[in-house]
């Protein structure tokens, strides 16, 4: 995780020479304005229960790869919502602004169905990334801490998700990252190499 990057994005751009540019809000203060280059962006959900809060995150794959080979993903947006109708709308809204194209979430028929609704060009892959394993998804999403590859701000509900994770408990920040991190490591189109991409969907479906 980081401190680095800790303004709320403004919204994601398409760039002219492919990929796409994430547009941070700065205060008036500052000269210029804090931009970063992007390959895409991806998002899960995990819906509320009861108990516990629904949460979304969405999360984009930095152009420029890091000291270890990888590129690393950027912390963009995150909602956490009590109400399902809510979650929803949030979701929506942030997945417009943010250009994202793909969520990673249990195949819920209503919600899928009305995100198509308002966001057509938005996927589903019909399998999750490693499906309900877990324990690999946890040691997955340590290995890109400890690599330096997840940018995230500390004051964010994915930190304390990260930070209250146990053996026996994931809390739904942990299982939207997991999900993400997979999606981008086991999704056909992504190739090892860096630069921007055009990301084609394979394997989708509504409910």
């Amino acid at each position: 995780m980081t401190e680095d990057i800790k303004q709320e994005v403004s919204h994601v751009a398409e760039a002219s020479a492919g990929g796409f540019i994430v547009h941070y809000k700065r205060p008036p203060t500052e000269p210029k304005s804090l931009k970063i280059a992007i390959n895409g962006v991806r998002s899960s959900a995990v819906f509320p229960s009861p108990s516990i809060p629904g949460y979304y995150l969405f999360m984009g794959e930095k152009f420029e790869r890091n000291k270890v080979n990888k590129n690393p993903l950027v912390f963009l947006a995150e909602g956490e919502y009590h109400g399902y109708a809510e979650l929803l709308e949030k979701f929506a809204d942030d997945a417009i602004r943010l250009r994202c194209r793909m969520i990673y979430c249990q195949p819920e028929e209503g919600f899928l169905y009305e995100l198509k609704k308002r966001i057509p060009t938005l996927y589903a892959p019909q399998h999750l990334p490693f499906g309900d394993d877990e324990k690999y998804g946890k040691i997955l999403v340590h290995q890109w801490l400890k690599d330096e590859s997840l940018d995230i701000p500390k004051d964010t509900v994915l930190t304390q998700h990260l930070t209250k994770s146990t053996e026996e408990t994931l809390p739904p920040g942990f299982q939207a990252l997991r999900q993400i991190v997979g999606g981008f490591l086991t999704d056909s189109t992504i190739g090892k190499h860096s630069g921007p991409r055009k990301i084609e969907v394979a394997d989708h479906h509504w409910g």
